[in-house]
């Protein structure tokens, strides 16, 4: 099992999703210069890690920090300007329950473009290496999720 969250909060990829996370969340942009630098830049280490790993059954889990902990360690770390804070991130960091609260997968539930940057950096890592892939998508709950993570995975498969 690998975790799309030691891609994405790497020293070398921080402060671009930081950037994207904002445009996301706050912006609604659904696609930016930046948006499209971090899917490449997975798309690389997704390809990486594939080539590394071989022809095997690959297990990949997006994305699911507990957003109000990382929200705050980033406010703590003072790397962000205070611009930075605006809604929806600054309420996101009084959770009253982080760890069971409101996950970078949930919100991935609210905002669709963090899931689908997520899932064509890896489908498109994936084209020219014989892996199984397996995807994991926290937060999916019920049947209706699970249809709406299908079908944008199919979406992105035809791209």
């Amino acid at each position: 099992l690998f975790r799309m969250d030691t891609l994405l909060l790497s020293s070398e990829r921080l402060s671009l999703f930081q950037t994207c996370l904002r445009q996301i969340c706050s912006q609604g942009l659904n696609d930016s210069p930046e948006l499209s630098l971090l899917t490449e830049q997975l798309q690389l280490d997704c390809q990486t890690l594939f080539q590394t790993s071989g022809p095997i059954r690959f297990n990949l889990r997006f994305l699911d920090a507990p957003m109000s902990l990382m929200l705050r360690y980033w406010k703590e770390s003072e790397s962000l300007p205070d611009d930075y804070w605006v809604e929806p991130l600054r309420s996101w960091l009084h959770e009253l329950n982080p760890t069971q609260g409101l996950r970078c997968g949930r919100v991935s539930g609210l905002f669709p473009t963090l899931l689908a940057l997520q899932m064509r950096a890896t489908l498109r890592a994936c084209r020219n290496h014989p892996v199984r892939l397996q995807l994991m998508v926290p937060g999916v709950c019920d049947v209706q999720e699970l249809a709406w993570a299908r079908q944008l995975c199919r979406q992105i498969c035809r791209e």
